[in-house]
């Protein structure tokens, strides 16, 4: 894992929290295991690549209950 500050910005393997949260827009992650969602503040700060959360848990459709 890498640490980074660019201006005020944190950045752990070269992403911001934003730019990480980003990539799992409409969905919500879950286990695999027991379908629990998990935080995805942290799945940032434990220092996981994007790619890593989608093979390691399941992405659920965030669904609107309108």
């Amino acid at each position: 894992m890498i640490k980074t500050v660019d201006n005020g910005v944190l950045r752990i393997n070269g992403l911001s929290f934003l730019d990480f949260s980003t990539s799992f827009r409409g969905f919500n992650v879950v286990r695999k295991t027991n379908g629990a969602r998990v935080p995805r503040f942290l799945l940032f700060w434990s220092g996981i690549s994007v790619a890593e959360v989608k093979k390691r848990y399941d992405l659920e459709s965030r669904k609107n209950d309108d």
